[in-house]
């Protein structure tokens, strides 16, 4: 693990998402979906085609894409869904985590590490907790919501764009997790972003760090 010094005793509100962050939620589900709907497949269309954030927005023509939404959303978000939340592999390790973790505590003592994130169901809820714990991603606080900005974050890793932009002013820092599938399109469509954007969560925690250094110096 990495040596740091004590940047601030501040309290630092750190929030990360989890889906598309720690969770492979999206790669697991079209695994999932094609496995089932094998049929769909040639109509997913290639990252660069994507045309928004909703499943179905990865198909094409218009009357598939419908299809789509409409076969997932009876797979992951009916009373009896496919238990994706629960088994979708981690995007990192649990010693990873740790040393993330680690790093920051190091750097804000009295910092809390927030998992923030839009769970549609109490099925979604249950299986998120129990995902979280078998993987070890340790946290203090834990909140279900759509609405981020409202819970006194100063940091949040999320690859949503909208949630991004909602939480991104009043002194919040917003950072975008890039994913070609995930928000390309929005990179691509928008030329004058005022968030910043991130590949990892290593880089996510070192913009913080930067971030807070310059506010004692």
């Amino acid at each position: 693990m990495e040596n740091r010094k004590i940047i601030t005793n501040r309290i630092v509100m750190i929030h990360h998402d989890i889906d598309g962050i720690l969770r492979n939620f999206p790669e697991y589900a079209n695994k999932l979906f094609f496995k089932k709907y094998p049929e769909y497949k040639q109509y997913q269309v290639p990252s660069d085609k994507i045309r928004g954030w909703a499943m179905g927005d990865e198909f094409w023509p218009l009357n598939k894409a419908r299809e789509v939404d409409k076969l997932m959303g009876e797979m992951f978000f009916s009373e009896k869904p496919t238990n994706v939340f629960r088994y979708a592999p981690p995007l990192i390790t649990p010693d990873e985590w740790k040393n993330h973790i680690y790093i920051l505590k190091t750097a804000f003592p009295n910092c809390r590490i927030v998992i923030s994130t839009h769970q549609y169901t109490t099925h979604s809820k249950i299986a998120t907790i129990q995902w979280l714990n078998e993987n070890k991603m340790t946290h203090e606080d834990l909140i279900f919501t759509d609405t981020k900005k409202l819970f006194g974050a100063d940091y949040l890793l999320d690859d949503k764009p909208q949630t991004i932009v909602e939480f991104h002013n009043n002194g919040n820092v917003g950072v975008l997790l890039k994913r070609e599938r995930g928000n390309g399109w929005y990179r691509r469509n928008h030329k004058n972003i005022k968030f910043p954007m991130v590949n990892t969560l290593d880089e996510y925690r070192e913009l913080i760090l930067a971030k807070e250094r310059v506010k004692i110096e």
